[in-house]
């Protein structure tokens, strides 16, 4: 049952870390002053525990819906009553898939809008294209990829539980191979983002190396250093968002 419980809350959490980058980017991009003026490394780490701390309190009903069993001597799912279970996978669907795909949507559509507005002012001048855009640019894009694996990958297993917990599906189905592969599918998400980033950008595997290596020479934000890398090359460039 803990083991249970220790599994989706770290589901959770990789979650809305996706939830909190997105966030991140979309101040960024649209309110870049006051982003700089109140970002810091505190405020990252209060935003990281919040995360875990909300995790915990949010999937605190699976201690309430399993038991342990002692006829075979493995935790196992206690039904709830039929008001209560369909409440639960309502609730289920909404803070896994529903609420997090939405608050992405929103904040990157909120930047694209935002970056269409800044290639419109440029369009006339080309020598003052900022190469700020062109770096923006390439973490939305990045920052869409992952919103679009994670829609992928959640949909399909959040479907079947919201349709188990309505009674669509029957318990057994729950156990079969496909199911079980749909969860996997899920659960691979959290594992997939930190390979999408680092093969992406030389800049998060050298981070990721500091951080092993513990010898990190930096304070900069890697998504600033991402703005840095391309300025020689690109900072005559116009951007037209289509």
């Amino acid at each position: 049952m803990e083991d249970n419980y220790l599994l989706w809350t770290t589901v959770t959490a990789s979650i809305y870390s996706l939830v909190a980058v997105s966030l991140d980017r979309f101040f960024a991009v649209v309110y870049p002053i006051h982003f700089k003026r109140f970002a810091n490394r505190r405020l990252v780490n209060i935003i990281v525990c919040l995360i875990w701390v909300g995790s915990c309190i949010l999937m605190v009903r699976i201690l309430l819906t399993n038991t342990t069993s002692v006829v075979i001597g493995k935790c196992v799912y206690r039904r709830p009553p039929r008001n209560q279970q369909i409440v639960y996978g309502i609730y289920v669907f909404v803070i896994r898939l529903a609420l997090p795909t939405a608050l992405m949507l929103v904040t990157q559509t909120a930047i694209v809008r935002s970056l269409r507005r800044e290639a419109a002012r440029f369009a006339s001048n080309e020598s003052t294209a900022s190469f700020h855009q062109i770096a923006r640019l390439r973490v939305l894009t990045l920052t869409l990829t992952v919103i679009l694996i994670y829609v992928i990958c959640w949909t399909p297993d959040q479907i079947v539980f919201i349709c188990f917990n309505l009674g669509i599906i029957t318990p057994s189905f729950l156990s079969s191979p496909f199911a079980r592969l749909l969860t996997a599918l899920a659960i691979c998400n959290s594992c997939v983002n930190p390979i999408l980033y680092t093969l992406r950008h030389r800049q998060f595997r050298e981070a990721v190396k500091d951080f092993f290596r513990k010898t990190s020479k930096r304070n900069t934000p890697i998504f600033e250093d991402l703005e840095l890398s391309i300025r020689p090359a690109k900072s005559h460039q116009n951007i037209a968002i289509s």
